[in-house]
């Protein structure tokens, strides 16, 4: 039942440009904004919803504060977090109502503090008070008993908006859009088509990102499209609107594909199958952790004409930038989705720590290490699911401290490529030297290849007190091939 899920988002006032203003993961309850106001410097306040699928129970929660990209949410007021702590816990169980201090509506002031909408109980009796900007030092200006005063908002100048990109405003001409959606039986494209152009899905954010990753390399062999808009349905009720398939293309190996028929001003929504010869299955995203299904779960919404460049196939993909061409974005960081061998290890559970796009988030007793007093001669490996095009490796040091005590430096290593899976054919090799928690690169001429395989050499320092060689990231920008 969350899958209703209500996030912030951008679009440009003619219907271009729709991508995810902030969220992380696939997590409905971190990423639920809805109303709120914005400060001078872009930060974001905005109401939560403790059943944050706007369903099943009314009324506020409390206020949280976001900033733009893959960030987390800071609790500000109010019951600002899915704490489970009901109103009611059973008999029946008041889900989404929970005990505490209600806050809604804020409107940022000049000096930056807040004004909002408080109720002491569930009740939401709410008088208006002023806050500072992390919801401390609560003064009331106005309070109305058994009234609700909600959605102040500031009577005052305030900067001019910019004028954003609008092709109805610029084209008087332009046709407007249907009244009424689309029949079941068709025909879709009532208002025309636009360009879905999904230049890799095998594409990954940078790390430090809080992104899932992408479906491996390989494992998409087609896309499938639907078009999901609400033709009887008279509220959130899947089985009485099931999503209607329009079509399916292939991927190309470099994980591109392009539909030039797709419906113009409807929702619609794609999802990844896998290779014939894997048996059609649905590639799974997040490296290491395989959280969920490849697919674009909305966000794909388009005027007529217009062209909708994205990369990735996963939650979260459109807050990564696009690059400028479309050659340039067949290259991205493919490690996510390889398989990790390596020489010894201090444990084996974090062995996938090498490619799980984190190095200065999490602890780092993540990382990966070699067993107790096995500093010399380690190395880790890399073996693609099918034929690789390397760019660049880049190695991430351990950073030093944190929970593990790390003071490991990685004096040397030599980065080998080898054309097939066993590791017998070497196609190319490099090194670098004194690794940097920031990433040092290795440079390769395009080179095509099924492993890649790091040998460290004069490492120094301990982790956990011990002796071992350590790296905390590994990257291999490349380009998918055919098998």
């Amino acid at each position: 039942m969350f899958r209703n899920a209500w996030q912030a988002a951008t679009i440009n006032p003619d219907g271009t440009g729709l991508e995810m203003w902030n969220g992380r993961f696939r997590m409905e309850e971190r990423n639920h904004v809805y109303g709120g106001a914005f400060s001078p410097e872009g930060v974001f306040f905005a109401n939560f919803f403790p059943m944050y699928n706007m369903t099943e129970a009314s009324g506020f929660g409390g206020i949280r504060r976001y900033e733009r990209g893959p960030n987390a949410y800071q609790a500000v007021i109010g019951v600002a977090d899915f704490t489970l702590d009901y109103l009611s816990p059973s008999n029946p169980t008041s889900y989404g109502i929970f005990k505490g201090t209600y806050a809604a509506e804020p409107e940022v002031l000049p000096d930056g503090r807040l004004v909002v909408s408080l109720a002491p109980d569930v009740m939401q009796d709410y008088g208006l008070y002023v806050v500072e900007k992390d919801g401390t030092g609560a003064q009331l200006i106005h309070d109305v008993p058994d009234a609700a005063e909600v959605r102040a908002r500031v009577l005052g100048p305030r900067p001019k908006p910019p004028v954003l990109l609008d092709r109805f405003r610029d084209n008087p001409g332009a046709p407007p859009a249907a009244l009424l959606p689309p029949t079941e039986q068709g025909p879709y494209a009532v208002d025309g088509t636009f360009t879905f152009a999904a230049l890799n899905v095998y594409a990954n954010a940078p790390v430090d990102w809080d992104i899932v990753s992408a479906v491996p390399v390989g494992s998409a062999g087609s896309i499938r499209f639907f078009i999901d808009h609400q033709r009887t349905s008279p509220g959130s009720f899947p089985h009485l609107d099931w999503p209607i398939l329009l079509g399916e293309k292939p991927i190309a190996p470099d994980g591109s594909v392009v539909d030039e028929t797709a419906p113009a001003n409807v929702p619609l929504f794609e999802q990844l199958r896998g290779p014939a010869a894997q048996g059609y299955e649905v590639p799974l995203t997040g490296g290491p952790s395989a959280d969920g299904a490849a697919h674009v779960a909305g966000m794909n919404f388009g005027p007529p004409g217009a062209v909708a460049r994205c990369v990735g196939c996963h939650a979260g993909h459109t807050m990564i930038p696009v690059p400028e061409s479309d050659e340039e974005a067949k290259w991205s960081n493919l490690a996510p989705g390889a398989t990790v061998t390596v020489s010894t290890t201090r444990d084996a559970n974090t062995n996938r720590g090498l490619i799980d796009r984190r190095v200065l988030k999490g602890e780092n007793w993540r990382y990966w290490a070699s067993a107790s007093d096995q500093q010399a001669n380690q190395w880790v490996q890399l073996t693609f699911p099918v034929p690789v095009t390397v760019r660049k490796v880049r190695l991430y040091n351990p950073r030093q401290g944190g929970e593990a005590s790390s003071s490991v430096q990685v004096g040397a290593a030599t980065v080998r490529l080898y054309a097939d899976a066993d590791g017998s054919q070497q196609v190319g090799s490099g090194t670098a030297s004194n690794l940097s928690v920031s990433g040092t690169d290795v440079d390769f001429a395009d080179v095509k290849a099924r492993v890649v395989r790091m040998e460290l050499s004069q490492v120094t320092g301990t982790f956990y007190g011990a002796r071992v060689a350590s790296l905390a990231e590994i990257e291999v920008i490349a380009r998918g091939e055919a098998p």
